[in-house]
């Protein structure tokens, strides 16, 4: 079984490159990457850095005055479609049900979001959750991480990644 698409997923960075540039190193030949807010600037690095690399960001609760989207979707294939969001205005601290309703009248069957700085991934009534927890500063006694999503044939396969 063959690789044909690498999406790297991170969230919650508060202004810290570091964590950012290891994930680049670790992940180098992704097909897309995504940052789920709360970069503070950071991203922007990395599409300094990294140019030829396919790049989506997101707002978060701490990334003020910026312009970049509060939500995106984003087609994986012709069998999959991401709905990806920071998650504070989908109250994700409590529920996710706002943020997975939005996702089904997206026609989105994954469902990306960050801001509980917790890590999650699970799949429920077809839908694939995944939170990759903070690249910075965890709030779940793990060590800072980030997630990736292999595309394989019609089969995803999800992964938490610990820095």
């Amino acid at each position: 079984m063959k690789v044909e698409k690498r999406i790297v997923i991170m969230s919650d960075s508060h202004g810290q490159f570091g964590p950012l540039q290891k994930i680049m190193e670790m992940q180098p030949d992704a097909s897309m990457y995504i940052h789920l807010g709360d970069s503070e600037g950071g991203v922007s690095m990395l599409r300094k850095k990294y140019p030829e690399k396919e790049f989506f960001c997101l707002r978060g609760n701490c990334d003020h005055n910026s312009e970049l989207p509060d939500s995106l979707v984003i087609p994986v294939d012709s069998g999959h479609r991401i709905f990806a969001a920071h998650g504070h205005k989908h109250a994700v601290g409590f529920s996710r049900d706002m943020i997975l309703e939005e996702a089904e009248a997206n026609n989105c069957n994954i469902v990306l979001f960050g801001h509980t700085h917790e890590r999650l991934c699970s799949y429920d009534n077809g839908v694939y959750v995944i939170n990759p927890g903070s690249c910075s500063c965890p709030r779940d006694g793990l060590a800072p991480s980030f997630a990736f999503i292999d595309v394989i044939g019609k089969d995803l396969f999800v992964n938490s990644v610990s820095l």
